[in-house]
């Protein structure tokens, strides 16, 4: 592969029919040249609509991290970027990916946070999730991280953990090198925000992050975010997971 095909995109999904199509009609507009759409089997119509435009479509059940680890599996491209499926990217993604991995030298990286819309709220909290990103080295999966495919490897992909295994990722990846920032920006929908409140869902966030710092077993945490009437799609915990206190390792 050429390094203009270099990059495999991969979008675990889970009840995402509506949000998906405008996320890969991006990438395709762009020239992605392989898009791997991982379902979690929702049962809505996401697998058709990724159908419609991904290279690969899979189904593989058992929370976000395996999804990510089977499309990465099937992946070909030497950098692996994860994107979620309400989440945009910008039309130079491959150039700013390709800044962070060839030209400085990086393991891994993510875009800056951003929020679609003009709310000047988006704004402020686009510039909290950039400070969290850029000093304790801490983007989310909604920044859409990438990674060399070999320091993926290494690490053995993303654990099996029931929540959080972003996080966790990114905080045992500075055990193989540096991750940055690329200049752009992925921007995200701010359905959450618009559905459950700012301020209650920044505070869901922080609350749940301090939790995850704290030690607290993620399958509570995973309950308590997803608790019933949340309106949040709720990726399965199997019953091995529930039972384990199984916590992240400090960096």
């Amino acid at each position: 592969m050429t390094s203009e095909a270099a990059i495999s995109i991969i979008i675990p999904t889970l009840g995402e029919e509506t949000a998906l199509e405008a996320c890969l009609k991006g990438l395709v507009a762009t020239g992605v040249e392989e898009c791997l759409v991982v379902d979690g089997g929702g049962g809505d119509a996401t697998v058709e609509v990724a159908s419609r435009h991904a290279t690969h479509v899979l189904v593989v059940q058992g929370g976000r991290g395996a999804q990510c680890n089977a499309g990465a599996a099937q992946a070909t491209g030497r950098i692996l970027c994860f994107l979620h499926a309400d989440t945009t990217l910008p039309d130079d993604w491959r150039k700013q990916i390709l800044e962070v991995i060839d030209h400085r030298g990086c393991v891994a990286g993510a875009f800056r946070f951003g929020l679609a819309g003009d709310r000047w709220t988006w704004r402020i909290i686009e510039a909290g999730a950039n400070l969290r990103s850029r000093w304790l080295g801490l983007p989310y999966g909604d920044q859409a991280l990438f990674v060399r495919r070999d320091v993926f490897a290494a690490m053995g992909g993303f654990r099996p953990l029931p929540f959080m295994e972003d996080v966790d990722w990114v905080r045992r990846l500075r055990r193989y090198g540096p991750l940055e920032l690329a200049r752009g920006r992925a921007r995200t929908s701010p359905r959450r925000w618009e559905r459950d409140g700012v301020v209650g869902t920044t505070l869901r966030n922080n609350i749940v992050l301090l939790g995850y710092f704290l030690g607290i077993d993620l399958s509570t945490l995973h309950r308590w975010y997803f608790r019933p009437g949340s309106g949040r799609a709720t990726p399965p915990l199997r019953s091995s997971e529930a039972a384990s206190d199984e916590r992240p390792s400090p960096s």
